[in-house]
């Protein structure tokens, strides 16, 4: 079997990891909910082909740690950033674009292919998505932007074979 490549999948609470990790193995691995943090710790799920597995890292939503557990969570973060073959950094659409700006910087100085989910299109409006692909696009340059929605499954299996090559 060819190399299986790790994919972490990062990004601030609740926009969506652990809904993606879930549509693209097609089984509900990671807890969804509404409250923040709920992933605690890093979640791996293998996806299987004929000619590839892929290995993705949910991990918890990105903070500022206040206590000693949040501290742990973080740290599973970044483990993920350094053994990652791609890095999948996901943001919502909805979400106040300039509170990530710690993230943003690590992000730029990591070497590793990145792909910019842009999740929960499915609530807003094309002004809106053009204008975030374009903001994301400025930001990381040589990222690939993309739109999707993981809880309708807007454009999984588009990334599903993206992340397969």
């Amino acid at each position: 079997m060819a190399k299986k490549p790790k994919i972490a999948i990062v990004g601030r609470p609740n926009v969506g990891k652990s809904t993606l990790v879930n549509a693209l193995i097609g089984k509900d691995l990671s807890i969804t909910t509404p409250k923040v943090q709920t992933t605690r710790h890093r979640i791996l799920g293998l996806i299987n082909g004929k000619n590839y597995q892929l290995v993705l890292s949910d991990t918890p939503g990105i903070i500022d740690p206040a206590y000693e557990m949040q501290n742990s969570m973080m740290n599973f973060v970044k483990e993920s950033l350094i053994d990652a073959d791609v890095l999948i950094y996901m943001i919502a659409i909805n979400e106040d674009q300039t509170k990530d700006e710690k993230l943003v910087d690590k992000i730029k100085k990591i070497k590793t292919p990145l792909l910019v989910l842009i999740n929960k299109i499915d609530n807003s409006n094309q002004k809106d998505l053009e204008s975030a692909v374009s903001h994301w696009s400025s930001i990381f340059p040589d990222a690939k932007i993309i739109p999707i929605s993981a809880l309708t499954g807007f454009f999984i299996d588009e990334l599903l074979q993206l992340l397969i090559k």
